[in-house]
């Protein structure tokens, strides 16, 4: 097997693909050629498939077949032509004769022949003649070729060319051998893809002429509108009166009535390569044409269309959101054909769709599909646990509803929701949309999983020419692989295959099949290896994991560096100041440090100097290239992936102590409340005293002193340090409070910490708590981030690069509001302060941790933007720090969007009219930084899923008894309990009809069950009690059966969830506490944490 790497450089390409005419033989090219004319590449993914063969990575891949049908044609290689040196480019890679551009017919695999040409040229001729009658235009003569005009119509023929020389024998005996190779099934493919991916050469006029007929797709003759205009084109030119049925309707509404219009300028004279299908094809298409870029780009700009990243939703991949900056609520996208081949974390364009009609289909297809699943013995999947407890940050695709987990292969289309019906109105969007375009897509994604010889759900076809590949992530639907690209030993026992790992990428999609086609780029390694799931981790996100190269390499400094004497003319000298940071105990990065004076009348002068990596990585270079791609450090719980050179982020740029160090400072006057009097920015030369971390500042503020094993370069400086930690404390509480009072949210999620030994297992594992120590930091961050977005929005009030929080989302408050109103608990979510208050207010600090949790979930990520976007300055708020503007300035060592600001932030110092930055080049990073910065993110947090895996499994294996934990029910549905093991930030959902029980019943805010007083609920029984309960309806109570008032736990005042036994009743309810078990399974690909609940009637648990 192949070793599994992910060291591979990603290829720039940034040349530019001349344009494709053909002014021998035509007067203007087809459309859809002109269309694409010298694209530039980068991420654009509508213009990155026009490119010549050896730039286009589809171009350039071993041909494939089309789904479910097994083509019996194929393209001979393109042979290189001996005089390719002095060939120009846009010749360079064309076939050597004109068979590899004509269509090939499903069902007969031949090439073309001179009988057959002379055939298909006497059937144009009729054609034509044909069409002169209806036109009174005379028959074009032979070999004359007609062009496409810009409309898309067709134009008047041009002058045929001089007629070329008669077929040589030469050339018959190649057609022969290449019609023979041709029909070996070792070479199958479809020629349109071949068509839409090369550019075309010159080629004989007959050729031509059949290439351009097989385009068009023999429409009508067009008569002649430069002479006349024909009565269907006058008529649209009328103008049209305003229907009656229209009157009343919202601007919104009529826009969606004329967008179901079809459009001239969107179907004609532009196709995707995705978008090709083969003239007499047999398949339908299933998708939705892509529009043209041009007008994708006129619909955004008038209004018509939205764009935005899409989001699939991990439980049901038939819900997807795209969050648009012009719309207040995210558009709802249902299905996969609304979609439309959009993957997760696509940029997207969305044209919005009737709500009603969309939402029906959705409830009616959700029946469809819980009738089918109660009739096939098919149920939800039970208790899978999602990794530990992060804010979802208002994503619409982890849902708070009761959502079933389906096989999504299986049932594309068919979802289900717990909902209850009476919330149906609730739930429904105020948006819905279709994909019409794919404005940007991630470079060199790679997916992780498992190959099969069959699709899951179908039998035996061992015919197939292609193996499926069934993804990790469940949002990826399958991907089918030409049987040339797996594993050479893969047919003759696909069992074998089942516990390897491969990273697939995707090639294509085409419109006419069901998934995608896709090439194995490595074996990964054996399901349950640890570093082979953590490989999987970092390819599914995205994450290059792999060294710098030498062209990055060369732009570092040479060593011994020291720091130029003209920097010490041009900055601010502060190596006399004591200067000192305070970061994690095993930090290597450190970005930030302060300093704090006295000053007369209670004043301070208070120092945040910042990492001048900005100074080292200088624009547009190799290095800034590679540090913009890559756009941030990830954090994994073994190691970190960093974002720069260890040159740089370790020692020339990281604040060590005792050594000088250049900086980028923001320095306050501040009184002895915090308030800022004034503010300096400048570039600086420091030299940390000191390198603390929390634990020893915290010891300081609670009154300890410095702990000997503290870093102080200079032992008599401690009792000053000291005091400087005691006068920054002191200030960061009042910022602190002050900050709240104005209206900020403190909203933490849970995170994980380990303690590895010497071999990398995880032997100690904690919740993560903030102490004062890190609140100071924090608040001197904030403020020098807001300074720092002050200054730079002031100056370069178009191309300024911010951070903005938008407010929670409006459905998903409103029910976590009501969920809240049930418990007798008031939420004020008016604004992000009186939210706060509503928290502060309640008496149980655990309850408000638990609303807190549950607050989470309709919160949306931050995200970067540039100021140029929004024309209203209201757009750059940030919701949770309740302040007009925030940037990035504090950490460039690990975050590219900081050097960014670091770059803006020295042009308004010195006075320059542009920054060297236009607002597209901002926005474009903008989208990179938050695509880098989501993925690094969830690869952290799956990097600790994975972590705790191994240490409860571990943990288990030292023991005969199961791991049992408290719990804590966070919502209830009617047939389902969302639940938080708050020891290491479990999340789980459990389903009633997955338990050993006789019956449940259910109603507002409550489940209950009778148990089967002597069964145990886990990993072993959970498909027997599935398939037992498949029927089991759940009954309805107005009330519920056992109360818990009675029941409180000693220990906290949550109640515990009650049972009695001589019923064998357990009643289950928001805020209850219980009893859970954990089981891990590593041999799972991700690894799992299951969680059960535990029978309280068994002798064991009483």
């Amino acid at each position: 097997m192949p070793s599994f790497s992910l060291s591979g450089q990603r290829k720039v390409m940034e040349q530019e693909v001349e344009e494709i005419t053909f002014t021998d033989l035509m007067a203007n090219g087809p459309t859809r050629f002109r269309n694409v004319a010298k694209p530039t590449f980068g991420n654009a993914y509508l213009d990155s498939h026009f490119v010549p063969a050896k730039h286009n990575h589809l171009a350039a891949e071993e041909p494939l077949p089309t789904p479910h049908a097994l083509p019996e044609t194929a393209v001979s290689p393109k042979t290189k032509p001996a005089n390719s040196k002095t060939m120009m480019p846009s010749e360079r890679h064309q076939p050597k004769d004109d068979s590899t551009i004509l269509p090939q017919s499903n069902d007969t695999p031949t090439a073309v022949t001179t009988k057959t040409a002379k055939k298909r040229r006497d059937r144009k001729k009729a054609t034509a003649a044909t069409a002169a009658e209806e036109t009174n235009q005379p028959p074009p003569a032979s070999g004359a070729v007609p062009t496409i005009a810009t409309d898309g119509t067709a134009a008047p023929l041009a002058s045929p060319p001089s007629p070329l020389p008669p077929v040589s024998k030469s050339k018959k005996r190649r057609d022969r051998a290449k019609k023979k190779q041709l029909e070996s099934p070792a070479s199958q493919t479809t020629a349109a893809i071949n068509d839409a991916a090369l550019p075309l050469k010159k080629t004989r006029p007959d050729t031509l002429q059949k290439k351009v007929d097989k385009n068009i797709k023999a429409q009508p003759p067009q008569p002649d509108l430069s002479n006349k205009k024909s009565k269907d084109a006058k008529e649209a030119k009328k103008e049209k009166k305003p229907l009656a049925e229209d009157k009343g309707k919202t601007a919104a509404e009529k826009k969606i009535k004329q967008d179901k219009k079809p459009k001239a300028d969107q179907e004609k004279g532009y196709i995707h390569p995705d978008d090709v299908i083969r003239p007499g094809g047999k398949r339908r298409a299933r998708y939705d044409r892509y529009l043209a870029p041009e007008v994708l780009q006129k619909g955004l700009e008038d209004g018509s269309f939205y764009s935005g990243v899409l989001r699939i939703n991990k439980r049901n991949r038939n819900d997807s959101y795209v969050t648009s900056d012009a719309l207040a609520h995210d558009i709802y996208i249902f299905g996969s054909r609304d979609r439309n081949r959009a993957l997760e974390s696509d940029m997207v364009v969305v044209k919005l769709v009737e709500v009603d009609k969309i939402w029906g289909l959705k409830l009616a297809k959700e029946k469809d599909h819980q009738e089918k699943s109660n009739s096939n013995n098919k149920a939800p999947e039970p208790t899978l646990a999602d990794p530990a407890v992060t804010p979802v940050n208002g994503d619409s695709s982890l849902s708070t509803d009761l959502a079933l987990e389906i096989d999504a292969f299986n049932q594309e289309d068919l979802a289900a929701s717990d909902q209850p019906t009476k919330d149906e109105d609730d739930r429904k969007p105020k948006y819905a949309g279709k994909v019409v375009g794919i404005l940007e897509r991630l470079e060199d994604q790679q997916y992780t999983g498992t190959l099969l010889r069959n699709r899951p759900g179908e039998g035996n076809d061992n015919a197939t020419p292609f193996v499926w590949f069934k993804p990790t992530d469940k949002r990826v639907p399958l991907v089918a692989v030409h049987l040339k690209k797996a594993p050479e030993d893969f047919l003759a026992d696909p069992a074998s295959f089942a516990q390897d790992i491969y990273s697939v990428k995707l090639v294509r999609w085409p419109i006419d099949t069901q998934y995608p086609f896709g090439r194995v780029v490595s074996h990964v390694g054996k399901i349950g290896d640890v570093k082979v799931d953590e490989a999987c981790i970092l390819a599914d996100n995205n994450i290059l994991d792999a060294g710098f190269s030498k062209n990055a390499l060369s732009c570092l400094p040479t060593t011994p560096w020291e720091i130029p004497n003209k920097q010490y003319k041009h900055r601010r000298d502060l190596r006399d100041y004591r200067v000192f940071s305070i970061d994690p105990a095993t930090a290597k990065d450190l970005d930030d440090a302060l300093h704090i004076i006295a000053l007369d009348d209670h004043q301070f002068e208070v120092g945040v100097h910042i990492a001048d990596v900005s100074y080292f990585v200088n624009r547009n270079t190799k290095l800034d290239a590679e540090a913009r791609q890559r756009a941030t450090s990830t954090y994994l719980v073994d190691r970190v992936i960093p974002m720069l050179p260890s040159l740089l982020c370790e020692q020339l740029c990281s604040l060590n102590p005792d050594v000088e160090r250049l900086a980028f400072s923001v320095i306050w006057k501040m009184d002895d409340k915090g308030n800022i009097i004034d503010t300096w920015f400048g570039r600086t030369i420091i030299k940390s005293c000191a390198k603390l971390a929390y634990d020893d500042a915290q010891q300081v503020i609670d009154g300890h002193g410095l702990p000997a094993e503290a870093k102080v370069s200079d032992r008599s400086l401690v009792s000053a340090i000291e005091k400087d930690i005691l006068a920054l404390h002191k200030l960061s509480v009042h910022m602190r409070k002050r900050r709240f009072e104005n209206g900020a949210l403190s909203m933490n999620s849970i995170k994980l910490s380990f303690t590895l030994d010497d071999e990398g297992q995880p032997i100690k594992v904690w919740v993560y708590q903030l102490k004062e120590a890190n609140r100071l930091i924090e608040e001197f961050m904030l403020r020098a981030n807001m300074s720092v977005a002050e200054k730079i929005c002031d100056t370069y009030p178009e191309e300024a690069l911010l951070r903005r929080h938008e407010h929670p989302v409006e459905r998903r408050m409103a029910e976590f509001i009501k969920t809240a109103s049930e418990l007798g608990y008031t939420i004020d979510d008016s604004s992000s302060g009186s939210l706060q208050a509503s928290f502060d207010a309640i008496p149980s600090d655990d309850v408000r941790a638990v609303l807190r949790i549950l607050a989470i979930k309709p919160m949306r990520r931050a995200k970067y933007f540039c100021t140029g976007t929004f024309e209203n300055d209201d757009e750059y708020l940030h919701y949770a720090l309740n302040v007009p503007m925030y940037t990035h300035f504090t950490s460039p060592i690990r975050r590219y969007a900081d050097v960014m600001v670091h770059r803006l932030l020295e042009s308004a110092l010195l006075e320059k009219d542009q920054c060297g930055y236009n607002k597209k080049t901002m926005e474009s990073v903008a989208l990179h930084c938050n695509w880098k910065k989501n993925s690094a993110k969830d690869a952290q947090d799956q990097s600790s899923h994975l972590y705790l895996s191994m240490y409860l499994s571990r943990l288990a294996a030292t023991t005969d008894k199961p791991l049992v934990y408290d719990a804590i029910v966070l919502q209830v549905g009617d047939r389902a309990f969302d639940l938080l093991v708050p020891e290491y930030g479990l999340e789980a959902r459990v389903y009633a009809d997955a338990m050993p029980i006789r019956r449940f019943t259910y109603g507002p805010g409550f489940i209950a069950v009778d148990w089967l007083q002597d069964e145990v609920m886990n990993g072993k029984t959970i498909d027997h009690w599935r398939s037992t309960n498949r029927d089991m309806p759940g009954v309805p109570l107005a009330s519920p059966p056992l109360t818990a008032a009675s029941q409180q736990d000693e220990n906290t005042s949550l109640l515990t969830c009650p049972h009695d036994a001589s019923t064998g009743t357990q009643q289950f309810m928001t805020f209850g506490r219980l009893k859970v078990s954990i089981e891990v399974s590593l041999d799972s690909l991700p690894t799992t944490i299951k969680i059960f609940i535990v029978n309280p009637f068994l002798p064991a648990s009483n």
